[in-house]
């Protein structure tokens, strides 16, 4: 059985959702990361209960992320660089402070090929193909974190 705050979280994404919708893909992309990537998280977390303020913080840096991932695709890309790069350096300190050494090292492994990529990105300031090249490194992070979480 779901706890209530799963429950809860699942009626806000779904009302969220709705209002996406009704904003548009391009006028939304914050909401847009808020609804893919921190709302079913949080109900993930919910739903095995392991909810921590550690864990809510990682569902912030990782929304950030995406964030920038989104903005990369638009006007102003180059500061949205440093969103994707902070955050992810953000986590890899975290995770090494919490005594999780072999996920920092990878989520650093990770955001040392999106900086090697970021040279071409540079080169062609193809957003779009710069985000999908990544983005198997920024799931790559979500999953060592959670997996640190869990474990």
């Amino acid at each position: 059985m779901l706890s209530p705050a799963a429950l809860v979280l699942t009626v806000v994404a779904l009302v969220l959702a709705l209002v996406e919708g009704a904003v548009g893909g391009e006028r939304g992309p914050s909401l847009h990361a808020l609804i893919e990537i921190a709302l079913p998280w949080l109900i993930a977390q919910s739903a095995f209960g392991c909810f921590s303020w550690l864990s809510l913080f990682f569902i912030l840096l990782f929304t950030l992320i995406y964030r920038a991932l989104l903005g990369l695709t638009g006007a102003r890309q180059e500061r949205w660089l440093a969103w994707n790069n902070a955050p992810q350096l953000v986590i890899a300190l975290v995770l090494f402070a919490s005594n999780t050494p072999v996920g920092a090292g990878l989520v650093a492994l990770g955001l040392l090929a999106q900086i090697l990529w970021q040279t071409r990105f540079r080169m062609d300031r193809d957003g779009r193909a710069y985000a999908q090249r990544v983005q198997s490194y920024v799931l790559v992070a979500m999953l060592v974190v959670s997996m640190s979480l869990w474990f």
